[in-house]
């Protein structure tokens, strides 16, 4: 992913890199997990296809969405 400078992309994804984290020191035997974010909680020089290829990446795990149009949000299911 390309150098990030924007103050506000940086938080969000710091958040979700420590909530990454700390799901897999504390949780160890899942497989499957699922999550939401909201559509406007994503920083405007990020996209949801970007988030769940970087954080699959850098967590070795599968991030698949579904934009929930009625509740403008993601719905992320995360597998390993």
């Amino acid at each position: 992913m390309e150098e990030i400078k924007d103050e506000v992309t940086l938080k969000f994804l710091k958040y979700w890199e420590q909530r990454f984290k700390m799901i897999f020191e504390q949780n160890t035997n899942w497989t499957k997990l699922f999550l939401t974010i909201e559509q406007q909680n994503l920083p405007n020089g990020l996209t949801i296809e970007k988030f769940c290829t970087t954080y699959g990446q850098e967590f070795q795990m599968n991030i698949s969405f579904k934009k929930d149009e009625n509740a403008n949000h993601y719905d992320l299911t995360i597998t390993r």
